[in-house]
């Protein structure tokens, strides 16, 4: 037994020892119970008043954390002032009197000296402005340092009757994280939001009243990148912060510049989206409503095949709606005067033919190599490469656009990529169409093109239309 006696003492002093080297005992302060009073103080040391008017003094016994608050009042002339238990002063004759708070605990005192005389009491008071408007501001000093502060105003009381005897008045915030006021009425900005600033007549406790308005005013815009690529038809938000990020004005404008850069700004959050629409290059601007300040996000012009390839490969079929194929004027931009519906029983030239190409065929167009693939229904893959040019446009005679740019194919041409000829009755007959114009290219639609009789570039002379749509 002796010996489990030991093991456990020893076991003890070693936990205790423990204890005392991971314990700072200089975290502690020691505190007795209860706590003495250690003082009491008035908010004034001395006052006139008019004869017949009041003030409330406010005693503060410390610490505050003292256990016993308990304090008593007297006047040491009740024939000219009075005071109740709350520290509530009566002036009520000509003459000199002093009123005196002590504690219960230590018998700790505090004086005031008052003077009555026949004076004008406060009948009422008035501040020079009822609201306020503030700004916060940010100082970046010499070392580097960024120094919050605030703009600053002072308010000026008026006093009813202008000559009361006692002018004396207490200041107060409703929130000091937005407005502070110190003793002489000045009020500074601390952050934004609204705060009422209060005047208290020490005589008569007469108020009135400021409604401050603290806003943070806009120093900078900032974007979330400077510069972008996007490949045509692809869509990446563009996010941006105003600064500082509590900024009372968060409203902003946008501006775009350049070519082929289109944006979306939803009405609700905000939220900025932009899109490639074409060839070119370029940008997006920012502006804060507050200050002016902008931020740019350049998109440099980016490889224009990306037209068809999209972000790496991109596959486009016939077009869900009317002619996949066919011919009309060349300012309709579509076939009208005839053309071959995707699933037309009675297609010319025969279904035999136009299986090649058929229903479920689709070209797939890759960035790699610039590769293109056709797939055709029952004939296997034919496989070459392509090249977009958005320099090479056209125009009709009168001036109208025709075209926005060029496709190339080598090896292959597109789905049903030949021209008719009157003669010709079997689609290998056919002549084979290596380059095209682009009249139309989005995200989702491709619109294909060429003239009948390239050297006359009439509204009204014939063209052929391709129509595809991203599968």
């Amino acid at each position: 037994m002796k010996k489990i006696a030991l093991y456990l003492m020893a076991v003890i002093a070693i936990l205790f020892a423990a204890c005392d080297n991971e314990i700072d005992k200089n975290d502690f302060t020691y505190e007795p119970h209860p706590i003495p009073v250690t003082g009491v103080s008035l908010d004034f040391e001395e006052l006139t008043l008019a004869l017949n008017s009041s003030v409330s003094l406010v005693a503060t016994v410390t610490p505050e954390r003292a256990s016993n608050q308990n304090i008593t009042w007297n006047s040491s002339n009740l024939e000219v002032v009075t005071v109740n238990e709350n520290g509530g002063v009566s002036a009520v004759g000509l003459g000199e009197a002093i009123i005196t708070v002590i504690t219960e605990d230590g018998e700790l005192d505090a004086v005031c000296a008052i003077t009555v005389v026949e004076g004008f009491p406060v009948i009422g008071i008035t501040l020079n402005k009822t609201e306020l408007a503030l700004s916060t501001l940010e100082i970046l000093e010499a070392d580097g340092e960024t120094v919050k502060t605030g703009t600053e105003e002072t308010l000026l009381v008026t006093f009813d009757p202008e000559n009361a005897t006692t002018k004396q008045v207490k200041w107060s915030t409703s929130d000091a994280t937005i407005a502070t006021v110190d003793d002489a009425g000045k009020v500074t900005a601390i952050g934004p939001g609204e705060a009422t600033i209060t005047v208290t007549s020490v005589e008569g406790e007469k108020t009135a009243t400021c409604k401050v308005t603290v806003i943070q005013p806009v120093t900078g815009v900032e974007l979330d990148a400077a510069s972008m690529t996007l490949v045509d038809g692809e869509t990446k938000p563009l996010g941006y912060t105003v600064l500082p990020e509590n900024a009372t004005n968060q409203k902003v404008n946008w501006s775009v510049s350049g070519v082929g850069i289109e944006i979306t700004v939803d009405a609700e959050t905000g939220a900025v989206n932009v899109t490639r629409v074409g060839g070119g290059e370029g940008s997006v601007t920012v502006i804060t409503e507050d200050g002016g300040f902008t931020a740019t996000c350049s998109f440099p012009p980016g490889d224009p095949n990306a037209i068809l390839y999209g972000v790496d490969s991109k596959d486009w079929t016939w077009a869900s709606e009317g002619a996949a194929y066919g011919n009309g004027e060349l300012q309709t931009f579509s076939p009208n005067w005839w053309g071959v519906a995707v699933d037309a029983a009675d297609a010319p030239f025969g279904n035999a033919d136009r299986s090649k190409d058929g229903k479920g065929a689709f070209m797939t167009f890759k960035q790699e190599g610039h590769t293109m693939m056709k797939t055709q229904t029952d004939a296997g893959t034919i496989t070459g490469t392509f090249n977009v040019d958005m320099s090479s446009t056209k125009n009709m005679s009168n001036g109208a656009a025709w075209s926005i740019g060029t496709l190339t194919t080598k090896d292959v041409t597109i789905l049903w990529g030949v021209v008719n000829d009157d003669n010709i009755v079997k689609q290998e007959d056919m002549i084979q169409v290596y380059e095209l114009d682009i009249i139309k290219a989005t995200e989702n639609e491709l619109v294909l093109g060429t003239l009948q009789d390239p050297s006359a570039n009439d509204p009204w002379s014939g063209s052929w239309y391709w129509l595809f749509k991203a599968k």
